[in-house]
């Protein structure tokens, strides 16, 4: 091509040479090319002038102010040579991809772009992308040095692109790229606006600058009734609009409210996501293996953007269902034997780390652990900023060096640290890989540890030293041996870590914790508690033939292995400090119930449920005293993901001691009712005793209670003065959730609930208020762990009572078949009213009622009232007739209408006397009292079938 054709007005002896190339680095010359001297952030090319004559340039392009001459070749100054490399491009690569599509943003590029990619690919289209990750087509991918390639470089690539058949590209637009005029002269059909926050102020100088050079893109480049993509949530969408609305732009955004693409429901699960979004007046719903509200963004904008190069919404969603991470971006690399999750990330700025923390603390639930650095000459204040993001947002910090080029690593990292309170520990280390390292090995199980900063790089840049090293790579090749711990023994190896801490000794392995010999599996460790009939330490000798790996013992044992021994002072302390080491090196959501009556129906409902969402661990039995508390949070190992347990108490301080051992995320108040009143003066002691579970729920932790109960305003007051997130249920509009309505049908009821703005609706037998209740708190539950409150649920299995506490069961005896209601494990007058009212409820055609009642012990001196006001409810039900078993029990029966009355047991062995000439067939009997009456125990036979009740 002639010179003239490219530069106007120049001298006849010069107009006719031919100019074989073009480039803007001297490197890069070859003979006849043209070379454009142009001063750039790093480098001046009028310093390498005499460098590019020496390659064979034809002619030089230069700045009037450049100094330079010499008569070999043509140097040519002009006063815009940015319009002339601009003019060049277009003149020596003519053709070019018909759909060119232009990303710009401070976060996402990479990612728009990759998405797009894989949509296009799949849907064996031509498609082709150049920006950080490289230039990929053909399913091949070529590195670059730039995200955004220098103006000749992209015009020439982009021609051959288009020569190899591709007419679909789609490129990242940087702040410098644009601001230097990379992109001048190129036909875009689509320009991609995917956020703006702070970085590159060190080329920028101040965020007006910085923002006017990304609208560039749009508000210059990019011409008349061509397309914006965005997101209209964005503080930047005003302007965009008003872009838009000036260039007759066609604008599609994607959002909550107001956009092309409506988001509905974005929910976590897993490693993937479900979405439900709205599209041309459509419903769509589609699981992605995305993590990160952000992540989904970045894809939504690839799929408007895919829909404008002719792929169908449709067939784009069956895609996306299988869509590949970007290469660093969020990206899962490995999940090490004790379940902790390492993602590399490539967030480099505040905002990008902030959001990548916040998105991995949503998903799962816990703060991450965080490598990060940052690098050296660049946007210098940054460096404080994301240190205090990591302060807020991440669990352990770890700083090390990202790429300090030529300024002193040490220094940055000093920066960097003076972005944390001094109450914040943290770790420094230099060497990437030690840090990676480290933070791995260091690491809790089920943590989540973020790598940040570099992403997909594969270097490290020291001053001229550049090092091979990529955080992928240190990740999958960390020695196992160092992180002392497999598959398989992880759980015995971490307990044995405990232990150690605790008694000194190495090497110890066991699973599990148990207190009771005959209930051993092999492999557990045995704590033999001294009780009031039994001392457990005349049981070590039966735990180890039972195959526990080691016995904990405060006396001398007499037996013969007494390597299988660990001697301490006192076993119930040792459990104690057992659990509160496993709480504190776990990474469970906890969720304690307390309350005067339910606590064991409730912590077991929401356990069963929660084990349909993730792995959970809940005692199968009513472990909730000073012995059953540590004793279930020993057995709660690194794969549980939640974490049930119940809290009770006889006496004040006790609910502040066990939930400071359990230190819940939630915590549930079912009641407070006449339990225990023997140890206090009266109910509003007893709301203050239940109240200390308050004092320990964990930062930001959440306290559910019901809104119609008489104490919600008094749980409230404390929980608010201690920053505790409170839900409630119940009638008031002000109630989180809510019964909408309960219709009854011939076998179930139908109810329809209101979680927030959720409907969901539920199909359940023999509902009761206690029933409806219970679904509440686990609604509740549900929705501040963020569990899918849509995913079907079968609460009438997990709704069947706990034993001795409301379960039915059918009794085949004395030739007859009749129903039993065991409510005989505990009994005080709130439960004992809920049980009456229950039995009422129960839908019956000719069958009886039959109630046996046993003493309410633990009442105090008002035992008598509370008994006498028993025959109240009594004669106001349909029970048939009333038995009785106790003392304090013949006081109800006293007060009891004499048609109601049915007979005393003496002794439990009147039983089978009694209710064999009396009960029939089908008929209904329910027995409730206090455990230590003996009725649980008289309950229990019955059910096993014994001939003789006692």
């Amino acid at each position: 091509m002639l010179l003239k054709k490219i530069i106007n007005n120049l001298s006849i002896n010069i107009q006719k040479i031919n100019v074989k190339g073009l480039s803007l680095d001297s490197r890069k010359i070859k003979k006849g090319y043209l070379f454009f001297a142009t001063k750039g952030t790093v480098y001046n090319g009028e310093d390498y002038i005499y460098n590019a004559i020496r390659k064979g340039a034809s002619a030089i392009v230069c700045k009037t102010s450049c100094k330079i001459k010499t008569k070999k070749i043509p140097i040519i100054k002009v006063k815009n040579i940015q319009k002339i490399i601009k003019k060049s491009c277009n003149l020596f690569y003519k053709t070019k991809p018909k759909n060119i599509i232009a990303i710009t943003g401070t976060n996402g590029k990479s990612s728009v772009a990759e998405f797009y990619y894989q949509i296009l690919l799949n849907q064996k289209i031509p498609v082709a992308s150049i920006g950080t990750l490289g230039i990929k087509k053909n399913k091949k991918t070529i590195k670059t040095d730039l995200t955004t390639l220098d103006i000749i470089s992209l015009h020439r690539e982009l021609e051959k692109i288009k020569m190899s058949g591709i007419d679909n590209v789609i490129l990242e637009a940087s702040s410098h790229g644009l601001d230097q005029g990379r992109l001048d002269g190129l036909n875009f059909k689509t320009a991609i606006f995917t956020n703006f926050s702070q970085d590159h102020l060190d080329y920028h100088k101040s965020m007006k600058n910085y923002l006017r050079a990304k609208l560039i893109l749009i508000s210059k480049l990019l011409k008349k009734k061509k397309n914006i993509i965005t997101d209209n949530e964005i503080p930047e969408f005003i302007k965009l609009k008003g872009i838009a609305k000036k260039k007759n732009l066609n604008l599609l955004t994607i959002g909550k409210k107001n956009s092309t693409i409506q988001f509905k429901s974005v929910i976590p699960a897993g490693n993937f996501q479900n979405i439900i979004f709205k599209y041309n007046k459509k419903n769509y719903d589609v699981k992605i293996p995305l993590i990160g509200s952000f992540q989904i963004k970045n894809l939504f904008m690839s799929i408007l953007a895919a829909k404008l190069s002719g792929v169908d919404i449709k067939k784009s969603l069956r895609i996306v269902k299988n869509i590949s991470e970007v290469n660093g971006r969020l990206q899962l690399i490995k999940t090490i034997p004790n379940k902790t999750k390492i993602f590399i990330d490539y967030a480099h700025t505040p905002d990008a780390l902030e959001t990548s923390l916040k998105t991995l603390k949503a998903h799962y639930k816990i703060k991450p652990d965080i490598v990060f650095g940052c690098g050296g000459e660049r946007d210098k204040k940054k460096r404080s900023m994301m240190a205090n993001v990591c302060e807020k947002n991440a669990e352990k910090i770890y700083i090390t060096d990202d790429n300090p080029r030529n300024e002193n690593p040490k220094l940055i990292r000093k920066m960097i640290k003076s972005g944390l309170s001094k109450k914040k520990s943290i770790t420094e280390i230099a060497s990437r890989i030690k840090a990676i390292e480290d933070a791995v090995i260091k690491s809790k199980p089920n943590s989540i540890i973020l790598i940040a900063g570099k992403g997909h790089e594969t270097t490290q840049v020291y001053g001229k030293k550049i090092i091979n090293i990529s955080d992928n790579e240190i990740v999958k090749n960390i020695n196992k041996k160092k992180i002392k711990f497999n598959k398989k023994n992880y759980n015995k190896i971490f307990n044995a870590e405990i232990i150690e801490k605790l008694v000194k000794k190495n090497n110890l392995k066991f699973m599990g914790v148990s207190i009771n010999s005959k209930e051993i599996k092999k492999g557990n460790l045995f704590v033999p508690i001294k009780g009031k009939n039994y001392d457990g330490h005349i049981f070590v000798n039966e735990a180890l033939k039972n195959k526990a790996n080691y016995c904990v013992v405060q006396k001398k044992i007499n037996q013969f292995n007494k390597k299988k021994l660990i001697k301490c002072n006192n076993t119930i302390l040792f459990l104690n400090k057992l659990a509160v080491l496993k709480r504190r090196n776990l990474n469970a959501k906890i969720i304690a119930v307390t309350g005067s009556s339910g606590k064991t129906t409730l912590k077991t409902l929401l356990g069963k449920i929660l084990k349909g969402y993730d792995k959970t661990y809940f005692s199968q039995k009513s472990f909730n005293n000073h012995i059953g508390v540590p004793l279930s949070m020993c057995n709660l190992e690194s794969e549980h993901k939640y974490g049930v347990f119940e809290i009770g108490m006889s006496n004040a301080g006790e609910i502040r001691r066990l939930s400071n051992i359990v230190k819940p995320d939630i915590a549930i108040i079912t009641n407070i009712g006449e339990a225990h009143m023997e140890n206090f003066n009266n109910l509003n002691s007893i709301a203050k005793a239940k109240s200390e579970i308050i004092e320990n729920i964990t930062k930001n932790g959440y306290l559910i209670l019901n809104r119609d109960d008489k104490y919600f305003n008094y749980f409230s007051k404390i929980a608010k003065k201690k920053k505790i997130n409170i839900l409630s249920f119940g009638k008031s509009n002000k109630s989180n959730a809510k019964l909408i309505k309960n219709k009854s049908y011939k076998n179930y009821n139908k109810l329809h609930f209101r979680v927030f703005k959720k409907n969901i609706y539920l199909k359940v037998k023999n509902v009761n208020s206690i029933i409806i209740s219970n679904i509440l708190f686990a609604l509740l539950t549900l929705y501040i762990l963020d569990l899918d409150l849509t995913k079907k649920i079968n609460f009438q299995n997990h709704l069947q009572s706990v034993e001795g506490r409301g379960k039915a069961h059918i009794i085949s005896r004395y030739k007859k078949r009749f129903q039993l209601i065991d409510e005989s494990y505990n009994a005080n007058p709130s439960s004992v009213k809920n049980a009456i009212n229950n039995f009422s409820n129960i839908k019956r055609k000719h069958e009886k009622k039959f109630l046996l009642l046993g003493d309410m012990l633990e009442l105090g001196k008002k035992s008598d009232n509370y008994h006498k006001n028993l025959a109240h409810f009594i004669n106001n039900s349909d029970i048939d007739k009333l038995f009785v078993y106790g003392e304090n029990a013949f006081k109800t029966y006293q007060k009891t209408y004499k048609a109601k009355q049915g007979n005393i047991l003496q002794s439990l062995n009147d039983f089978d006397e009694i209710f064999s000439n009396i009960i029939k067939k089908n008929d209904y009997l329910m027995i409730k009292g206090s455990n230590a009456t003996g009725l649980n125990k008289l309950s229990k036979l019955i059910i096993s079938g014994h001939n003789h009740a006692l």
